[in-house]
């Protein structure tokens, strides 16, 4: 699969030198493609099996024999098709599935402090292997520590500023996605998924085909398409964009309908900063707004 643009950068880290060349030309594009990551695409091949199992169940089975935790933060467990939307007024055609660090790796008196920490729900009677669960979860924690110290010795002569500590983890979010074709029985407002920033330090998206697009400061959505398929997408978040004031991009982006399949199926970490950090969205590059 190829790209349909020029705008797409391609950081490979298994050549050290131009991963940080490449790495400093994506900060003001905010996305690119990640190759030789320490991610085991085996294990994730395995976990998209699991949950191909699962989203293939009836919706009646699979609500009966899942739950879901969501409110202050923590999202955890099944959501149904449609139960979740990022604008009011668009029928966002997927269904989810979340997924934390391992529970029992997080001290009590930790997690109750943690407002995006929440127990682990599991399906009963199996389904999803939660020991292939927690390795992805920390291949990918792998990934996004690895990309900072490439970010810090970039814009900070290798000193260790960004804020993350074993919080980072433990806080750290891993979402499958399926999402569905719209038909010509749908709703007229029914999309995939709405334009959006990622609100966190960095995010991993592992997709099976083609849906991905980013949007430039001039309005243009570009295609971002993997070209093989052991490599990442990542997305530069908001806080990231504020803590470096502004050097580094939080883009626009968005899910549309796959041209290539029926079902698109992702898997998305989110990689959050220490719990004691705050930050506000940075003015420079209008984060917190969309600039039409």
């Amino acid at each position: 699969m190829k790209n349909s643009n020029n705008s797409v950068i391609t950081v490979d880290l298994n050549d050290p030198i131009k991963s940080l060349e490449n790495l400093e030309k994506a900060f003001q594009i905010g996305t690119f493609v990640l190759k030789n990551s320490p991610v085991n695409f085996k294990r994730l091949a395995r976990v998209l099996s699991d949950l191909d199992r699962f989203y293939n169940l009836d919706s009646k089975t699979k609500i009966a024999i899942s739950r879901q935790t969501s409110g202050n933060g923590a999202t955890r467990g099944y959501f149904p098709l449609g139960a979740e939307s990022g604008l009011a007024n668009i029928f966002e055609k997927k269904e989810s599935y979340s997924f934390g660090w391992p529970d029992e790796e997080i001290p009590d008196p930790v997690s109750s402090n943690l407002s995006l920490v929440a127990p682990n729900l599991y399906p009963d009677q199996g389904y999803i292997n939660q020991e292939d669960i927690a390795g992805l979860i920390k291949d990918f924690a792998s990934t996004a520590k690895q990309l900072s110290k490439l970010i810090e010795a970039i814009l900070f002569n290798g000193k260790t500023v960004l804020p993350i500590d074993e919080s980072s983890d433990f806080q750290s979010l891993l979402r499958s996605f399926r999402y569905y074709k719209k038909t010509d029985n749908d709703p007229a407002n029914t999309g995939a998924n709405s334009l959006h920033t990622d609100w966190n330090l960095i995010t991993l998206v592992y997709a099976d085909t083609d849906g991905y697009q980013y949007r430039d400061n001039e309005g243009n959505f570009h295609n971002v398409i993997p070209e093989t398929d052991e490599c990442l997408i990542v997305n530069f978040g908001d806080f990231l964009s504020s803590w470096t004031d502004g050097k580094i991009v939080s883009p626009w982006h968005q899910v549309v309908d796959t041209k290539k399949k029926d079902i698109r199926n992702s898997l998305v970490f989110f990689y959050y900063p220490a719990a004691s950090s705050s930050a506000v969205k940075n003015p420079i590059y209008n984060q917190g707004q969309l600039n039409k």
